[in-house]
Parts: C-alpha cells; sequence; structure tokens
C-alpha cells in the first residue's frame, strides 16, 4: 500500500494514471446513478410528513449535473381547512444532501426562485422529527400573500437564514434559531386603515424547549421605531401560543400626525412606557 508521501507526488500519479482514471469514471458512474435513481419525492414527503403538510408536483425531469426538476409544486397544511398552499413556485430543483447522505441520511437539497427571491434549504428525517437548514435572500412579502395567515399584510424584502429541528407532536424537544432582516418593512392591520412603514426591520429569533424566543427585533428608518424582545410559548395549535412579549415604540414627528387614528387606538401614548402583549396569537391583548 502507497504511503501518504507516495501519494503526493506527482510520479505516483503519472505511474498509476489507468488506475486513477478508473477510480474516477466509477465515482461519476456512482454518483450519475445516485441522482439517477434517488427517491427525491419520496424522502422529500417523508420529511414534510411530520410537519402536517404534504406535497405535490405535476411531473419531474432531470437536472444537470445532478438531481431533478420539479414541476408545478405545492406545498399545503393538510389541517387547514382552506386547502391553501403554503408554497408554490412552477420549478423546483432538488438533489441529493450528499454531505448528510455521508452520514446515512437520507437528505434532500431545495432550491426555487420564489416571490422574486431565492430559496436553498437542506431537509431530511430526524427520527420522528424534521430537521432542516435554509437560507432565504430578496423574497417580496407581498407577493407572498401573508395576510390570510396571519391576519395583516405584511410587505418588504426578506432574507433570512437558519436551521431547525421540529417535531409538532412533540415541541418541547424542538430547536432552532433564525436571523432575518427585512427591506422596506410595512404593515397594515385592517382594511382601509393606512401601511405603517417600519424602514428596516432585523430580529433573532431562538426555539428551545417549546419557547421560541425574540431575542432581538427592531426597526429603523421607518414611520416607528421599534425594539422587542420577550417570548412565546408553543403549542401544537399554534393559535393558541401564549404570548409574554415587551417593546417599545417611538413615531417619528410626520408620522405622530400622519397615523394619528391609529396611534389613538393604542391603550396608552407611545413614549418611554413600554407595551406588553400578552394573551393568545389568537387572542392577544396589548396593555
Amino acid at each position: 500500500m502507497p504511503d501518504l508521501a507516495d501519494l503526493r507526488s506527482a510520479e505516483f500519479w503519472r505511474a498509476h494514471a489507468r488506475q486513477a482514471s478508473y477510480v474516477t469514471l466509477a465515482l461519476l458512474g456512482f454518483l450519475v446513478f445516485l441522482t439517477a435513481t434517488f427517491p427525491y419525492q419520496a424522502a422529500f414527503e417523508s420529511a414534510l410528513r411530520p410537519l402536517g403538510l404534504s406535497f405535490s408536483s405535476s411531473g419531474q425531469g432531470f437536472a444537470l449535473p445532478a438531481g431533478a426538476l420539479l414541476y408545478d409544486v405545492r406545498v399545503v397544511d393538510t389541517r387547514a381547512a382552506d386547502g391553501r398552499a403554503l408554497l408554490e413556485s412552477p420549478q423546483v430543483r432538488i438533489a441529493p444532501a450528499l454531505g448528510e447522505m455521508l452520514l446515512l441520511r437520507a437528505a434532500v437539497k431545495v432550491s426555487a426562485a420564489l416571490y422574486d427571491g431565492d430559496v436553498t434549504f437542506r431537509v431530511w428525517r430526524s427520527g420522528d422529527a424534521t430537521a432542516l437548514d435554509f437560507n432565504v435572500s430578496d423574497l417580496n412579502l407581498t407577493l407572498a400573500g401573508l395576510d390570510s395567515l396571519i391576519g395583516a399584510a405584511v410587505g418588504g424584502i426578506l432574507t433570512t437564514s437558519g436551521d431547525m429541528r421540529i417535531d409538532p407532536i412533540a415541541i418541547p424537544r424542538d430547536s432552532g434559531s433564525i436571523n432575518f432582516a427585512i427591506k422596506d418593512a410595512n404593515l397594515s392591520i385592517a382594511h382601509g386603515l393606512q401601511a405603517v412603514s417600519l424602514g428596516a426591520l432585523t430580529g433573532k429569533l431562538q426555539l428551545d424547549h417549546g419557547i421560541l424566543e425574540i431575542a432581538d427585533l427592531r426597526s429603523t428608518g421607518g414611520d416607528l421605531a421599534i425594539s422587542a424582545r420577550g417570548e412565546i410559548r408553543v403549542v401544537p395549535n399554534l393559535m393558541n401560543s401564549q404570548l409574554d412579549l415587551q417593546f417599545d415604540l417611538v413615531p417619528t414627528a410626520a408620522a405622530r400626525k400622519r397615523l394619528n387614528v391609529l396611534l389613538n387606538l393604542l391603550p396608552h401614548p407611545p413614549g418611554t412606557q413600554p407595551y406588553h402583549l400578552t394573551g393568545t396569537v389568537s387572542v392577544p391583548s396589548l396593555t
């Protein structure tokens, strides 16, 4: 067997060029076989199932140099009564996540153009849970249409990254972290009310033992300067999750005049005294 010094020498590889080429071709053949026969849709469906999500596509094609293209992809929350898709994309690229597969995990790497932005994530089963890490850049929140999900119209350009391990049945074991930034963030809490500009909005979230901690959430350069912290105690029915948040809110002089009607709906005028948001996601209480 050649030692390490031999493997580093050009003479060794010139003398064994034929054997090296055979090994290279064998590895390339294995990769082609792996990517051509890998059960992409089954692996993706298996990873999403613990989250209560279903996945469908209209067809599949081969993607060079490795992977597959899935067409007309829809990811749906099976528990939602309206059947509205959480994610829709005309074309999604999916490939084996080779680094995870070396650890004997049936993992897939997914990338797609979504709502004028780009989304990339790796996802795999971790016991009864779903594990994923993700990167999102320049996603247009207005096109995402979050109003029907959160009850308020949200706009801006989102960039975010993080990792999660989620099992909706065993929330105390869930964990993860998320960093995000939204350019030109704006919020409209009700139809007919003027949208509020939040400018640049950044935040850091940490999920541990069923508690989502808002470690640092702040906005600058908009109608309102906001600084928030606190936690959300997550339960399987997300709308019943308990809120315990505190935030400071300081409007600009121009915004104080323009948003006078909206600001008068608050329990006390904006100032040095913080606001407290308690109750649940579905029935919040602001003091």
